[in-house]
């Protein structure tokens, strides 16, 4: 029976943490770096996803660098019975990069990046207003500053990561 992960499968995590190739076989191309075959780096990574290991490969971009230089956080007190409801308008924005629930008086809380002021409050205006909650359950946490932070996990213990 296979460990689980496997120390293969701790290299590819490491690497899909490091880039993921834009080209026609990033597969081909990651195996390459780790001297398998392309299909078996991908059949591990959907063995990583049907485990819930891996759960998703996206892109982290620099907004600004696209257009997008304003952002704001913002929570809202929403009845637990009709978070479905608000998060599905939420969801409709596609200016919302993250969309999560707490456990907090404020329990919805999303992300939002737009090209400039204007459009950032008409938005989250809009927003607000399809909802239905008053302005008092909702904080507008407008972005002052930004902070990045780079966040990876290193799982095979290699010194030369970092």
């Amino acid at each position: 029976m296979k460990q689980f992960p496997d120390p293969v499968d701790l290299k590819v995590l490491d690497l899909l943490q490091e880039e993921f190739p834009l080209i026609p076989s990033p597969w081909d191309a990651l195996g390459g770096r780790l001297g398998l075959p392309g299909s078996e780096v991908l059949s591990r990574v959907r063995d990583l996803q049907s485990r819930g290991i891996i759960r998703s490969i996206s892109p982290i971009l620099e907004t600004g660098k696209i257009g997008l230089r304003y952002s704001t956080l913002v929570a809202m007190q929403v009845p637990a019975c009709d978070i479905p409801r608000v998060v599905t308008i939420i969801n409709e924005y596609p200016q919302v990069s993250h969309n999560y629930q707490r456990e907090h008086d404020y329990n919805v809380w999303f992300t939002l990046s737009t090209r400039d002021e204007d459009e950032c409050v008409r938005l989250v205006g809009e927003i607000i207003a399809k909802t239905g909650l008053p302005d008092e359950k909702v904080l507008n946490l407008v972005t002052l500053d930004r902070y990045k932070v780079d966040v990876r996990f290193r799982f095979d213990g290699d010194e030369q990561h970092g």
